[in-house]
């Protein structure tokens, strides 16, 4: 039996076979069938990203500093964040208001919030420090707000969770 990894892989490398012939690709190319579940985040990131400490993500800051974190860095950490949110009731189909600047934890709690199978609402640290305004559907959604290192928060209902810096 083929594994969703690798008919992801066919599918990927035959349209980067086909990246300058689109008439070709447009031909050639059929959606991929992966059965009953495919979660993009452990069926492909994760199986090429354990044991691979190629760099991952490099986030430049505007004074110039650097960071850099592995594949494998990235697969681990995003389950310790993928354990916490699904130990505070976040799981398969919830919606997470995801309300980070563009820093490690954003890109960890996305991988986190894929692999349990939950959508991801991103929403801009821009809208300020006060309570972010959501349409009546998304009241009842669990919120991840602020750096974890401000102590943001998710809320589902009446309870609060700490969003720890998992590492």
């Amino acid at each position: 039996m083929t594994s969703s990894t690798e008919i992801y892989r066919e599918a990927r490398d035959l349209l980067q076979d086909l990246s300058r012939d689109y008439a070709k690709a447009v031909e050639e190319f059929v959606w991929p069938e992966f059965g009953e579940r495919f979660n993009w985040a452990v069926d492909w990131f994760d199986a090429n990203a354990r044991g691979n400490d190629g760099v991952a993500l490099w986030i430049v800051e505007e004074d110039g500093s650097e960071a850099r974190f592995s594949f494998d860095e990235m697969a681990r950490r995003s389950d310790q964040v993928a354990a916490l949110l699904a130990a505070n009731g976040v799981g398969k189909s919830e919606h997470v208001l995801l309300m980070l600047d563009n820093q490690f934890e954003l890109w960890e709690t996305m991988l986190a919030v894929m692999k349990l199978g939950a959508v991801i609402l991103p929403t801009t640290t821009g809208a300020g420090p006060e309570r972010p305004r959501r349409p009546n559907r998304a009241r009842r959604r669990p919120l991840l707000r602020g750096e974890y290192r401000r102590r943001g928060q998710v809320r589902r209902g009446p309870r609060r969770v700490r969003a720890v810096r998992c590492r």
